[in-house]
């Protein structure tokens, strides 16, 4: 094999290991889907970070989008979050959900919804 050949197979293995699910850091690369025609307002934590980690907060997911992130595995390379989300809007049109995804694979798809009543606030 010649010099050339060896760079360009050299070069290929590093872009197939860079675009890789699993990222660099050992870090398991998820995807939260907001799959209704809602926007919701959502909070994700990271369960196997110590202690649990708020990965993010009150971010706001428009209805049909999809947001990419990263989570930390768990001894078997596995991550594990919970998730809360609101649609956004008032009064009695407000819906609230809520999950606890464990074994998630890279490359795996987190569903986010919220089709439930929210709680009454405590005054």
């Amino acid at each position: 094999m010649d010099t050339r050949t060896c760079r360009l197979s050299a070069l290929a293995a590093v872009l197939l290991i860079a675009s890789s699910p699993v990222l660099a850091d050992g870090a398991v690369a998820i995807t939260l889907d907001n799959n209704t025609s809602d926007s919701l307002r959502v909070t994700l934590y990271d369960l196997n970070a110590l202690p649990a980690q708020r990965v993010i907060v009150r971010d706001v997911i428009n209805g049909f989008a999809t947001l990419r992130l990263s989570v930390t595995p768990d001894a078997s390379g596995l991550g594990h979050v919970s998730w809360t989300a609101r649609t956004i809007g008032s009064g009695s049109q407000r819906r609230c959900g809520q999950n606890d995804k464990a074994a998630l694979a890279s490359g795996a798809d987190v569903h986010v919804y919220a089709n439930q009543e929210c709680p009454t606030p405590i005054s």
